[in-house]
C-alpha cells in the first residue's frame, strides 16, 4: 500500500459540543425552546416553498441563510451566484499531476473528503487523517516529518488514517498522535461574518458565574477564532489555501495580489522525501496553526515540476466564495418531540455552550455554537495545542445538520449521537450526567431535537 501523507491537522469544524453547567441555557444566552415552534434556521421571510429553494433572493427583506446541501445562501446576485457555481465546481475537480497535484496528498478534490449528505458535507471514516507530534518544555508542540516550514506558524503533519489504530509508524517519543475526520462546511462562511465583539461577550474564562462553563475565545492574528477543531483560523480562504496543499499539494498566492515567496523546493522526489523524514524529528519548533497559511503570503514551494502557483487566481477566488456561500442548513419539521427535546436541551444545560443563535451581518444564525474553546476532559482529549486551546479543549461545534453529519466527534469515534454525548466530559460532565439520569422517552426527545437543527 502506498503511502501517501500532507502537512496540516484537519479543516474545519468537530462535534465536540460543550452541554455542561446547570440548566436555563446559561449566561442569559436565548434558549433552545424559544425557538422550537419555528424554524430556527430560517430567516424571518423565509419562503417554505422548495420550488423556490435555489433562486436568487429578490424580497426586500432579510435573505433566507439556510438552503438544501450543497446550495447557496440566499441574497446573492447573479454574479456572486455565478461565482459560487464556479467555485462548485472547481470543489468538485480533480486535479492532476500536470495541474499540480502532489507530491504529498490525501485526495485527489476538495469533494474526496466532502461528500456526505451532499458536496460539502463531512467525510466517511475511512477519510480520517493522524496528526503526530511529541510535547515541548515551553508547553508547544513539534509535529513530525515536516515537509513545509511556515514562517511563525511552524510545521505541522498529518498521515493519512487507513484502518482503525493502523497508522503509520511514528518514533518512540511521539507523545501526541490523533485522527481526523472531516466535518461539513454548511453555512460556515456565516461564521466568518460574526463580529468579535458577539463571541467575546460569550467568554467566562475564570468561570465568575461558577456554573461550571469557562469558554475561552482563541485569538488569531487580532481576531477571534471560530475555524477548527480548536478555533485556529479566522479566515475562510485561510483555510482553503492550507487545505489546498496540505490535502491535494495544489499551491497558491493571496487574492491580496502578495508577490511569492521564493523558497528553494526539495530536490529529491516526493517519495524519496516521505521516506527520509520519516525517519528524523524536525529540529525547530513554533505553535503550529493546523492548516492556516499565513495571511497575506503564499503558500511555500512543494518541489514538483508545475510552476507556482498551482491554481490560478480567479479559481481560487471562485473555491472560496463557494465556501463562504454555502447555505447553512435547513431546519427539519418541529413536531412536539422536537418541542419538548428543545426544553430538554435547555434544562440540562446543553444550551450553555450550545448557544441557540449568533448575530451576524446578515441576519441571526442558528448554528448552535459560541465558537469558544471549552475543555472536554481527559477521554477527548488529543494533546494538540494551537494558541490558547490546550490539548484537551475544543470548540463548540455546530449542531445545526447534524442528522446528515456522522460519523461524529473529531475523530469521528462515535457512530451515533447518543454515544457522541457519553463521550463528553470536563465541563461538559455534569450535563453528560444529566442526560444519563433522563427517561428513555426524554433522552429520545432529546435527540429528536437535536436531528431537526
Amino acid at each position: 500500500m502506498k503511502l501517501a501523507y500532507y502537512c496540516g491537522v484537519g479543516f474545519a469544524i468537530l462535534l465536540y459540543g460543550c452541554a455542561g453547567g446547570s440548566g436555563g441555557g446559561g449566561r442569559g444566552r436565548p434558549s433552545a425552546n424559544d425557538n422550537a415552534s419555528q424554524n430556527t434556521n430560517a430567516a424571518p421571510n423565509e419562503n417554505t416553498n422548495t420550488a423556490n429553494d435555489n433562486a436568487t433572493n429578490t424580497n426586500s427583506g432579510p435573505p433566507d441563510l439556510t438552503g438544501p446541501p450543497g446550495e447557496p445562501r440566499g441574497g446573492l446576485s447573479s454574479s456572486e451566484r455565478a461565482e459560487f457555481d464556479a467555485g462548485r465546481a472547481m470543489f468538485e475537480h480533480r486535479f492532476t499531476a500536470l495541474e499540480g497535484l502532489g507530491p504529498q496528498l490525501n485526495a485527489t478534490s476538495c469533494a474526496s473528503c466532502h461528500d456526505q449528505g451532499g458536496i460539502g458535507g463531512g467525510g466517511e471514516r475511512f477519510r480520517n487523517t493522524w496528526f503526530v507530534a511529541r510535547s515541548l518544555e515551553d508547553g508547544t508542540i513539534a509535529p513530525i516529518y515536516t515537509t513545509f516550514y511556515l514562517p511563525s506558524y511552524g510545521p505541522s503533519e498529518v498521515f493519512p488514517a487507513y484502518a482503525g489504530d493502523d497508522h503509520p509508524p511514528t518514533p518512540a517519543s511521539a507523545d501526541v498522535v490523533a485522527q481526523r475526520n472531516s466535518p461539513p462546511l454548511y453555512g460556515v462562511g456565516l461564521f466568518e461574518l460574526i463580529d468579535d465583539t458577539v463571541l467575546l461577550a460569550l467568554q467566562d474564562p475564570g468561570d465568575a458565574d461558577g456554573d461550571g462553563i469557562s469558554g475561552v475565545a482563541n485569538i488569531v492574528d487580532g481576531r477571534v477564532g471560530r475555524f477548527g477543531y480548536k478555533s485556529q483560523g479566522s479566515s475562510i480562504e485561510a483555510f482553503v489555501r492550507g487545505t489546498l496543499q496540505e490535502h491535494i499539494g495544489i499551491t497558491s498566492e493571496p487574492l491580496d495580489g502578495v508577490a511569492a515567496l521564493q523558497l528553494e523546493p526539495d530536490s529529491r522526489t516526493g517519495w524519496r522525501r516521505v521516506i527520509d523524514r520519516m525517519l528524523e524529528w524536525v529540529d525547530f519548533a513554533a505553535p503550529a496553526h493546523a492548516q492556516i497559511i499565513i495571511p497575506g503570503q503564499p503558500t511555500s514551494a512543494d518541489g514538483d515540476e508545475v510552476p507556482e502557483p498551482e491554481i490560478n487566481r480567479s479559481d481560487l477566488a471562485a473555491l472560496v466564495a463557494f465556501v463562504q456561500r454555502l447555505a447553512a442548513p435547513r431546519r427539519g419539521s418541529v413536531i412536539d418531540a422536537v418541542t419538548r427535546g428543545a426544553a430538554i436541551f435547555d434544562e440540562i444545560g446543553c444550551s450553555t455552550c450550545h448557544v441557540p443563535e449568533l448575530a451576524t451581518s446578515l441576519g441571526p444564525i442558528h448554528a448552535y455554537s459560541d465558537l469558544l474553546l471549552h475543555d472536554m476532559g481527559a477521554e477527548l482529549a488529543d494533546g494538540v495545542r494551537l494558541g490558547r486551546a490546550a490539548g484537551g479543549e475544543f470548540r463548540t461545534a455546530p449542531l445545526w445538520g447534524l442528522c446528515r453529519s456522522a460519523p461524529y466527534l473529531y475523530d469521528g469515534r462515535a457512530d451515533t449521537i447518543e454515544d457522541a454525548i457519553a463521550a463528553h466530559g470536563g465541563e461538559a460532565e455534569a450535563s453528560r450526567g444529566r442526560y444519563v439520569d433522563l427517561s428513555d422517552e426524554q433522552r429520545s426527545d432529546l435527540i429528536e431535537f437535536v436531528n431537526s437543527l
